[in-house]
């Protein structure tokens, strides 16, 4: 869905930066109940991120890991055991702890882990 990448568009800078700003704005103007629109929008993302220059993509990607890395350090405790820390909070990705931050969803949680999976299999692909 439309929304979906919407959210996607705002929590993580560097899906954003390999996205024109014409398809960004495609996805926020969109009506929720304009199919066309949100077609036509859904088509330019596609396009745009397909188009998105090489050392681009790369260099988002390899900003991507290490932001995920670093909130994955975050959320295990000190002493290196492999289970998350209860005291920490878990939050979205790309932000800063706030007082009316919404937790980050399983969903999330298990793509993010499956992201740094596959960048230790295929580094930089």
């Amino acid at each position: 869905r439309l929304s979906e990448i919407a959210v996607h568009l705002r929590k993580h800078p560097e899906f954003a930066a390999c996205i024109s700003t014409e398809a960004q704005l495609a996805v926020f103007t969109a009506g929720p109940r304009d199919s066309k629109a949100q077609k036509l929008a859904l088509h330019k993302v596609f396009e745009s991120f397909m188009a998105c220059e090489p050392d681009v993509s790369s260099a988002q990607l390899k900003l991507l890991v290490q932001r995920l890395r670093r909130e994955q350090r975050a959320q295990f405790r000190p002493s290196g055991a492999q289970h998350i820390n209860p005291a920490a909070p878990v939050l979205s990705p790309g932000s800063a702890a706030k007082d009316d931050e919404v937790p980050e969803s399983a969903w999330e949680r298990k793509a993010a882990r499956a992201i740094l999976r596959l960048e230790e299999q295929f580094p930089g692909d």
